[in-house]
Protein backbone atom coordinates (compact mmCIF):
# COMPACT_ATOMS: atom_id res chain seq x y z
CA UNK A 1 0.00 0.00 0.00
CA UNK A 2 1.11 3.54 -0.69
CA UNK A 3 1.94 6.16 1.90
CA UNK A 4 0.87 9.73 1.14
CA UNK A 5 2.35 12.97 2.46
CA UNK A 6 1.09 16.58 2.49
CA UNK A 7 4.12 18.87 2.35
CA UNK A 8 4.72 22.62 2.53
CA UNK A 9 8.36 23.55 1.95
CA UNK A 10 10.37 20.93 3.83
CA UNK A 11 7.68 20.22 6.44
CA UNK A 12 5.44 17.16 6.22
CA UNK A 13 2.14 18.25 7.78
CA UNK A 14 0.03 15.10 7.35
CA UNK A 15 0.51 11.47 6.35
CA UNK A 16 -1.91 8.75 5.34
CA UNK A 17 -1.93 5.21 4.01
CA UNK A 18 -4.06 4.40 0.97
CA UNK A 19 -6.61 1.63 1.36
CA UNK A 20 -6.85 -1.34 -1.02
CA UNK A 21 -8.94 0.77 -3.43
CA UNK A 22 -6.32 3.54 -3.39
CA UNK A 23 -8.44 5.99 -1.37
CA UNK A 24 -6.76 8.13 1.26
CA UNK A 25 -7.44 11.11 3.53
CA UNK A 26 -4.82 13.62 4.58
CA UNK A 27 -6.47 15.09 7.67
CA UNK A 28 -5.94 18.25 9.68
CA UNK A 29 -4.60 20.50 6.94
CA UNK A 30 -4.94 24.25 7.18
CA UNK A 31 -5.78 26.25 4.05
CA UNK A 32 -2.78 26.61 1.77
CA UNK A 33 -0.93 25.20 -1.20
CA UNK A 34 0.59 21.76 -0.65
CA UNK A 35 2.72 19.24 -2.45
CA UNK A 36 1.10 15.82 -2.16
CA UNK A 37 3.57 12.97 -2.52
CA UNK A 38 3.06 9.22 -2.70
CA UNK A 39 5.45 6.33 -2.30
CA UNK A 40 5.48 2.57 -1.83
CA UNK A 41 8.24 0.01 -1.42
CA UNK A 42 9.46 -1.15 -4.82
CA UNK A 43 7.93 1.80 -6.71
CA UNK A 44 9.20 5.20 -7.83
CA UNK A 45 7.76 8.07 -5.74
CA UNK A 46 5.37 10.54 -7.37
CA UNK A 47 4.09 13.97 -6.43
CA UNK A 48 1.56 16.62 -7.39
CA UNK A 49 2.52 20.23 -6.69
CA UNK A 50 0.30 23.21 -5.86
CA UNK A 51 -2.68 21.33 -4.45
CA UNK A 52 -4.93 24.07 -3.06
CA UNK A 53 -6.67 23.36 0.25
CA UNK A 54 -9.51 25.71 1.17
CA UNK A 55 -11.22 26.08 4.54
CA UNK A 56 -14.05 23.57 5.12
CA UNK A 57 -13.72 21.99 1.66
CA UNK A 58 -12.56 18.52 0.65
CA UNK A 59 -10.02 18.19 -2.14
CA UNK A 60 -10.69 15.24 -4.43
CA UNK A 61 -9.04 13.91 -7.56
CA UNK A 62 -5.37 13.98 -6.51
CA UNK A 63 -4.55 10.60 -8.05
CA UNK A 64 -1.24 8.80 -8.53
CA UNK A 65 0.12 6.01 -10.67
CA UNK A 66 3.30 4.59 -9.16
CA UNK A 67 5.80 2.93 -11.49
CA UNK A 68 8.06 0.04 -10.46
Amino acid sequence: MATLFAIIGVDTLSTATADTAGAYTLAGLLPGSYTVAAGATGFQPAQVDSVAVMASEAVVGVDFTLSP
